[in-house]
């Protein structure tokens, strides 16, 4: 089974590989990040510019990379469906589990793409352009820059756990329907109306896109030489993004094995 996904995944991807849509979100990310200099200027001036990647990377990452990832992962299963290439794919001995599993996966690499293009560009500026000396208040180093490296990875590793949840909210609507646009129109729609409806209604603890921006918090508190930790708010972010991740991809295999591929 795992190698049939894997078999499945490398194919995807091949064939991704050759879309220039594939690359238009990490372009997309990179240029939000060279423009950001122009609201957040770089200097080197001996004073850290940790300040700027807490700026910049959840600028281009929070709302336009998690846009372009919403509607890419809708457009993975929706695509195949109204061309009717899903039928000649499972023809070979491949399940639409594990199809989709696949799918899943192409949506997992489409995020850590957009998260590497942004990661990379915003580093590159805030050492090439500015000071990267650690965080020091009243002349005492408070965190080191491996410290303040560390404390990147997990806000990352945290935001992209997030992200991955994005992917599977994104392929359940392209099992919901034949048309890409129609499923990039609800998944990106549904989205914006949660996050806009999340506080009036108190569900904002309970929706994993919540913890796009909280991922960042700690970060962007060290920056300014706080002592802050990621826990017992990322346990919360945690659970939220993977419950919501199982469950938007079982709703996606249901639908998926139920549906009638021939018509």
């Amino acid at each position: 089974m795992i190698r049939r996904i894997l078999n499945a995944y490398s194919i995807e991807w091949t064939k991704q590989s050759r879309q220039m849509f594939t690359f238009v979100g990490p372009a997309f990310v990179v240029l939000l990040v060279l423009l950001t200099p122009l609201q957040y200027p770089l200097h080197h001036d001996a004073a850290n510019d940790y300040g700027f990647i807490a700026y910049a990377l959840p600028m281009s990452l929070n709302f336009f990379g998690f846009l372009m990832l919403l509607v890419y992962s809708a457009s993975l299963v929706a695509t195949e469906l109204s061309t009717g290439t899903i039928r000649t794919l499972l023809v070979r001995p491949l399940r639409r589990s594990e199809f989709l599993a696949a799918k899943m996966l192409i949506g997992m690499t489409y995020a850590l793409m957009l998260s590497f293009a942004a990661s990379a560009t915003v580093w590159a500026l805030a050492f090439f352009l500015g000071d990267l000396n650690g965080i020091e208040y009243g002349g005492e180093l408070i965190y080191s820059n491996e410290e303040m490296l560390q404390t990147f990875l997990i806000a990352m590793l945290l935001n992209l756990l997030t992200q991955f949840a994005g992917v599977a909210w994104g392929l359940l609507f392209s099992t919901l329907t034949r048309s890409a646009a129609t499923a990039i129109g609800l998944a990106v729609g549904s989205w914006l109306l949660l996050d806009f409806l999340k506080h009036p209604l108190n569900i904002a603890p309970f929706l994993f896109s919540s913890y796009l921006e909280q991922t960042w918090t700690v970060f962007a508190d060290r920056c300014a030489a706080f002592e802050t930790s990621f826990f017992p708010d990322a346990y919360y972010g945690i659970a939220a993004s993977t419950g919501a991740a199982v469950v938007c991809f079982s709703l996606a295999l249901f639908v998926l094995a139920r549906r009638n591929l021939g018509s």
